[in-house]
């Protein structure tokens, strides 16, 4: 009896030492068939991570652990992009990681490791780790009701505000919130669909902030005054809400060309005025300030100003440089040829008559070069054939220099156009 005791203390062993060789040479992907098995794919999301043991059993293990996390964040990372994209388009790439960042987070708090040991024969250490859908539709069914109380309360904080900036940057505030929650929702659908259980949508949907933001978006304005960016005249705008002055209405001023410096007001003042001034303009003489009324600058929320695309208000003033460039000044001669409606035909380039020879020979350069480019004329080499001539003349002067231009054919004037390019060149 002793004896047959020892033989079956002994059978146990052999079974494992038979067993642990077939273990290590199973591959990654065969071990997690038969977690899946285990952890059917209607209940669990399932991540599998390795790393070799080369790297030492405790940052094998990190490294593994590591893995098999990013496998899972993955999962719900691309569903919830997915899901979010077909609600609201494509033009929310930056607004959609920070959803997704903010709810692949918490739902990463409920997942469990279910296994991690080395497999010396393959050479790797195995991490197996599981997310229950049940536990994690429970936890965003948590967030997305305290989601859902602050959406009430800023959506009533709204209606109460009498100030209208303060009142889009209220309804900005909801717009995150609710969009925040309509991922939630989302990822709880997702988790939800092989339970068959229902889950109830969010009750206030973004059509109703959108139409409230579009009202406010619909009565605001801002006018011109004038102005030429000077110190002595600068540029003036006014911000209306409806026919009200409107204070503090964030604004953005910028160049639309040229090199030059642009110092605006940011806000409105308590008459809802503005104004900038440019400094050290150059340019060709098509130069244009542009005023945008950007109410972005109201909120900080890092999805604020997703809703609608619109534009906001903007209106632009037509500028003089204070210097021209010589690159300007043929930038200005060949908008003159093309604004004539002229194309295809042949110029033959006189040299321009000067007072400062040089100037002359560089400014004729110069505009042969940018024709030889333009596809809209062809230079000829001579006046031969009557083809369309230009000719000009530059006079200096204490302030600065005029250039005179004029596209003759056949003795008959075309267009002319003059250029004064102040404090010389």
């Amino acid at each position: 009896m002793k004896g047959q005791g020892k033989y079956i203390l002994l059978i146990p062993l052999l079974l494992f030492s038979c067993f642990s060789p077939y273990l290590g040479r199973r591959s990654p992907r065969s071990l997690y068939s038969g977690y899946r098995e285990r952890y059917p794919a209607n209940s669990y999301l399932l991540g599998v991570g390795t790393a070799p043991l080369s790297y030492g059993p405790s940052v094998a293990r990190r490294r593994a652990k590591e893995a098999c996390f990013r496998e899972i964040a993955e999962e719900i990372r691309v569903r919830v992009e997915s899901s979010i994209t077909d609600s609201f388009g494509l033009g929310m790439k930056q607004k959609l990681r920070i959803i997704n960042r903010s709810t692949v987070d918490l739902l990463l708090e409920g997942i469990r490791i279910v296994e991690a040991t080395p497999l010396p024969g393959q050479g790797i250490y195995l991490v197996v780790a599981v997310l229950p859908r049940r536990e994690a539709i429970a936890r965003l069914s948590q967030r997305m009701k305290w989601q859902d109380d602050e959406l009430r309360r800023l959506m009533r904080r709204a209606r109460e505000e009498g100030e209208v900036l303060k009142r889009w940057d209220t309804l900005s505030k909801c717009e995150e919130v609710l969009l925040r929650e309509k991922a939630l929702y989302r990822e709880m659908e997702a988790l939800a669909a092989p339970l068959r259980i229902a889950t109830p949508p969010p009750e206030i949907s973004l059509s109703e902030i959108e139409r409230k933001m579009d009202k406010i978006l619909n009565s605001l304005k801002i006018v011109k005054l004038g102005g030429k960016g000077t110190e002595e005249e600068p540029l003036k705008v006014k911000a209306l809400y409806g026919s009200l002055p409107l204070p503090d209405v964030p604004l953005h001023w910028s160049l639309t060309s040229g090199r030059g410096e642009i110092f605006g007001d940011p806000l409105t003042d308590e008459q809802g005025l503005g104004s900038a001034v440019i400094k050290g303009l150059v340019g060709s003489g098509s130069e244009e300030a542009r005023v945008e009324v950007d109410l972005r600058g109201l909120t900080r929320n890092d999805l604020s100003s997703a809703w609608g695309g619109k534009a906001f208000p903007q209106i632009t003033f037509p500028l003089m440089p204070s210097r021209f460039t010589l690159t300007g000044a043929v930038q200005s001669l060949l908008q003159s040829l093309s604004s004539s409606g002229l194309y295809g035909i042949d110029i033959f380039v006189a040299d321009f008559s000067p007072q400062d020879e040089q100037i002359a020979q560089d400014l004729t350069a110069t505009l042969k070069g940018y024709l030889a480019q333009d596809l809209l004329f062809q230079l000829v080499d001579s006046p031969s054939g009557f083809p369309y001539v230009l000719r000009g003349k530059v006079e200096n002067s204490a302030s600065g220099m005029r250039i005179r231009a004029s596209l003759t054919r056949r003795e008959r004037v075309i267009t002319t156009t003059t250029l004064f390019v102040k404090n010389g060149l």
